[in-house]
């Protein structure tokens, strides 16, 4: 007698026995994924838990999607950054997100709009934290935007009030991740949300987290170039020359190094930028407000943008009066002078000797200015 065997509903049953027994019993002893599909089109598809080596994505198992349900189980010796890929034919359903592999039980939505993880404590924080930056970023577009409708009717102490706000966001983000990294320091949570927000915190924040880190932090290999970078922005100290990198010149299209333009017998305010910023763009008056008080007493501004289009950038430049030199290399925050100088975020400022050494390798408007009425005697 031939026996037609559904495997699709024995799985099912499967699942839903071990979840039953699992929930029973509190068993924390390994890990269980225990998956629900909603909505999206799935059934039938694989479905891939993965993880990072460097920058390469492994799959380390797979399992069946059945019944729009699908159940992962192991041991995990130490929490590691996972993501589950579910597979239409050979193409990712979507951009997966990482989660954390810990052991508990672990539960993970899918929908055709994405996929949650939760149910375990570092997830459930993760998940805390993506909603909580999703709320600065979206005050922070808001305000862009806000900055953007008025710029017609602009005024120097709207762009202030402006600037004080956006400073007051930024300020709230780099503390409220700080906070989550140091209640962190001790997994590889605390070490994934260090490398989402590099350019959020600033230097001193960033050498206090990875002096007080234990073990786990460094699970994830991108730890190490936080720490590399921090050593290469350690050595931009006062007296030093700046690492020289070459620069696109607005005036001429042509390629120059940075060296070209310091050292020359005349102090440099280097002002990092870009047209895409609004907080850059607004603070433009403040720039130019110094370059005029000391045109005449040898110092120049240098501006040097990040930005990618070369277009939009030279229209910015032009709209916004900036007659000084202006250069680029268009790459955007991969440019030299981002990863060389280690610019978390812009506008950045820096102010050069009159023979090309480094005063401060950071500061604010208010400190250089400060600074060159010491040094000029002012």
């Amino acid at each position: 007698m031939d026996i037609k065997i559904n495997l699709k509903v024995i799985l099912a049953g499967v699942l839903a026995i071990f979840m039953a027994v699992a929930c029973n019993r509190g068993d924390t002893q390994g890990f269980e994924i225990y998956g629900k599909v909603t909505g999206a089109d799935m059934e039938g598809s694989l479905i891939y838990l993965a993880g990072l080596e460097g920058n390469t994505l492994v799959y380390a198992d797979s399992t069946v999607i059945a019944d729009s349900a699908f159940l992962f189980t192991g041991i995990q010796d130490k929490p590691q950054l996972k993501f589950l890929i579910p597979l239409r034919s050979v193409t990712p359903a979507y951009a997966p997100k990482p989660f954390i592999l810990e052991n508990g039980h672990i539960n993970a939505i899918i929908s055709d709009s994405g996929m949650t993880v939760s149910g375990t404590p570092l997830n459930d924080g993760l998940n805390e934290y993506r909603r909580k930056k999703t709320g600065f970023n979206t005050e922070k577009r808001e305000l862009d935007n806000m900055y953007k409708d008025s710029l017609r009717r602009m005024t120097r102490e709207k762009e202030a009030m402006f600037l004080a706000r956006y400073r007051a966001i930024e300020k709230s983000e780099a503390d409220y991740v700080a906070g989550v990294i140091s209640m962190n320091n001790d997994n590889v949570f605390g070490g994934y949300v260090l490398l989402e927000n590099r350019y959020i915190l600033s230097n001193a924040q960033k050498q206090a987290i990875l002096s007080d880190a234990k073990e786990e932090f460094f699970l994830l290999d991108g730890i190490a170039s936080v720490d590399e970078a921090l050593r290469r922005r350690n050595e931009l100290n006062a007296g030093r020359k700046l690492p020289d990198v070459g620069l696109l010149d607005i005036r001429d299209g042509a390629m120059h190094r940075l060296s070209e333009y310091t050292g020359n017998g005349t102090y440099i305010v280097l002002n990092i930028w870009a047209s895409w910023s609004a907080p850059s763009v607004a603070a433009m008056h403040n720039v130019k407000a110094l370059a005029g008080k000391y045109s005449r007493k040898g110092v120049n501004v240098l501006s040097i943008s990040i930005d990618t289009v070369a277009d939009e950038w030279r229209r910015a430049v032009r709209r916004n009066g900036m007659y000084w030199i202006n250069l680029a290399d268009l790459q955007g925050w991969e440019s030299g002078v981002a990863t060389r100088y280690q610019i978390n975020a812009i506008p950045a400022y820096m102010l050069l000797n009159a023979d090309g050494t480094i005063i401060m390798p950071e500061g604010s408007l208010e400190e250089i200015d400060s600074r060159l009425e010491q040094l000029l005697g002012n």
